[in-house]
């Protein structure tokens, strides 16, 4: 089309098209910075989720992880079984959600116009640290709750 054009109307449609293209990366950009901060808000309140949860699953055991204490556990320990315990629902909770949200993204990648998206890419090592990331945070987060547990004295053990 442009080809077959004048020079001038050539020329006028270069700068057209070129202006789109521009337009399209600013709104690209645009919704991508929206969905990360979403994403972090998420992420943030997720954490805060599992945070409380944990905080109420040690309130609950509280008397079986003081008879740990008692039996010679170290805080150390109690807090690396928190940590542990934290993680493992971390990792969990990451493979459950990262794999539905690259099943979606297939699926709405599928319903785009084949003119424009030509193939969907998935960014597997940015999946892979966001999964990695999650885990790390969540036996970060779990430490402020393992402090908690770790304060009663082991002789608090037979007291209901």
């Amino acid at each position: 089309l442009i080809a077959d054009a004048p020079d001038e109307v050539a020329d006028d449609l270069r700068t057209v098209v070129e202006s789109f293209a521009e337009l399209d990366s600013e709104v690209t950009d645009t919704v991508l910075r929206v969905i990360w901060v979403l994403l972090v808000g998420s992420v943030g309140i997720g954490f805060l989720g599992l945070a409380s949860t944990q905080a109420l699953a040690v309130l609950e055991r509280r008397h079986e992880l003081v008879m740990l204490r008692a039996l010679g556990a170290s805080r150390g320990q109690i807090r690396g079984l928190i940590a542990l315990e934290a993680a493992v629902i971390a990792a969990v909770a990451a493979a459950i959600g990262l794999g539905a949200g690259v099943a979606v993204g297939w699926w709405g990648a599928a319903l785009v116009p084949s003119e424009l998206v030509a193939r969907p890419l998935v960014p597997w090592a940015q999946l892979g640290m966001v999964g990695v990331a999650s885990v790390a945070v969540a036996a970060l987060v779990s430490l402020a709750v393992a402090r908690r547990a770790t304060q009663v004295a082991p002789a608090e053990a037979g007291r209901p």
